[in-house]
């Protein structure tokens, strides 16, 4: 399970009970439990401060070619809300059930491998509007560019290749929908994810430092491998600036 959780509240979908029972029949006791003290931890610290580490990747979605996926056993479904409410024991690794929903609605696209009625991978994928919550920006992106985001393997599925497999995949369905580059965002401690997506062709290019004290938020830019830095301090999450300081000097758009 990813250390950094977007659920940072809890849905106040109904009565405050209602939204706790949700949170422990979709997670268990333990796990129920771990996540609500998490969410009084982050509602006290993100009311006064927040920071991460992130790196910026690209990933060239081969225009014009074919994506060799080696695993035909490998079929994702665009998971709709009724998929979403009938998966059992939904946990993307990200948002509870309820947040999904709210994601979805916002325009977001959820791309899952079924395991009977058991969602063994995810990956959201957003194509119109691409919101960074772990760096608080936002932003309209320009032609041909998506992105990935929030992707999580079930614990029982892991080491099976599924997770690579599947990314291409992702990559096939974003090409269809008119996609030339794709951008993320990967922790860098999460070798894993940086194996994963170095294997489909993404190229991380910058390495971003997010520091916010109340409303004035602080990005330390550093390009990948030049070292040239750079440093923003903005109020409010709309930026269509600090995701491509160092892009112009990634090789593939040159």
């Amino acid at each position: 399970m990813f250390k950094n959780h977007l659920s940072n509240h809890i849905p106040m979908t109904g009565s405050f009970i209602s939204d706790v029972k949700k949170i422990f029949n979709d997670r268990g006791f333990f796990r129920g439990t771990v996540h609500i003290f998490t969410i009084i931890a982050n509602l006290i610290r993100k009311t006064a401060w927040d920071k991460n580490e992130l790196l910026f990747f690209l990933t060239d979605i081969i225009d014009g070619h074919e994506i060799i996926t080696k695993d035909n056993t490998i079929i994702l479904s665009v998971i709709n809300a009724e998929g979403i409410k009938r998966a059992k024991n939904y946990f993307d690794g990200w948002f509870h059930r309820e947040e999904a929903l709210k994601v979805l609605a916002r325009g977001d696209v959820l791309l899952g491998l079924w395991k009977e009625d058991t969602i063994i991978f995810y990956q959201w994928v957003s194509t119109k509007y691409i919101r960074f919550l772990r760096l608080g920006i936002e932003f309209e992106p320009p032609n041909g560019f998506c992105s990935m985001a929030c992707m999580y393997t079930h614990p029982d599925y892991r080491g099976k290749g599924i997770a690579s497999q599947s990314k291409l995949h992702v990559l096939k369905y974003l090409q269809q929908c008119g996609c030339r580059w794709c951008v993320g965002l990967i922790s860098p401690k999460n070798e894993t994810s940086q194996h994963i997506n170095n294997k489909v062709g993404g190229v991380p290019y910058q390495n971003v430092r997010y520091n916010r004290i109340l409303f004035l938020k602080i990005y330390r830019v550093e390009a990948v491998p030049s070292g040239k830095k750079a440093i923003f301090f903005k109020v409010g999450k709309k930026d269509n600036k600090i995701w491509k300081v160092f892009l112009p000097e990634l090789s593939l758009l040159k």
